[in-house]
């Protein structure tokens, strides 16, 4: 059974979420603790915090663009970064808000399930090293 959908469809919800959180980061990078009047941390802080988010929506967007092309190792990387959104995302809101849960943290984790899972599913039609195409079937 062809199972490219799945990763069509986790590869659309990482980039989504990639540009999301990267013109997130890029908000606080430049308008830092003034972005929101509930924030908490230090214009540094804040700072910090929008690179990481910059960095981390890149590496989802890559992530995904390579998940388009079926490329395994770019699917790793699709793993690794949405794991490592749902933690950053759990810092960010102690940090930025004093509190975890704050900043949608439920609605990061039920993000990553769907792509995780999308991701694990369509793992069949990813191409092998060395193959120029998926594997049909």
């Amino acid at each position: 059974m062809e199972r490219r959908w799945l990763l069509i469809v986790g590869g659309s919800l990482m980039a989504a979420l990639g540009v999301v959180r990267g013109v997130g980061g890029l908000a606080l990078l430049l308008r830092g603790p003034a972005l929101d009047p509930n924030i908490r941390a230090s214009a540094g802080a804040t700072a910090l915090l929008g690179g990481v988010l910059l960095v981390l929506g890149l590496l989802l967007v890559v992530a995904a663009l390579g998940v388009f092309r079926g490329l395994c190792g770019y699917w790793r990387l699709g793993l690794i970064a949405t794991a490592a959104f749902v933690v950053d995302g759990a810092i960010n809101g102690l940090l930025l808000y004093g509190r975890l849960g704050a900043g949608g943290t439920v609605a990061n984790l039920v993000a990553a399930v769907l792509i995780i899972a999308a991701l694990l599913l369509g793992r069949s039609a990813l191409r092998a090293p060395g193959r120029r195409h998926p594997p049909q079937g």
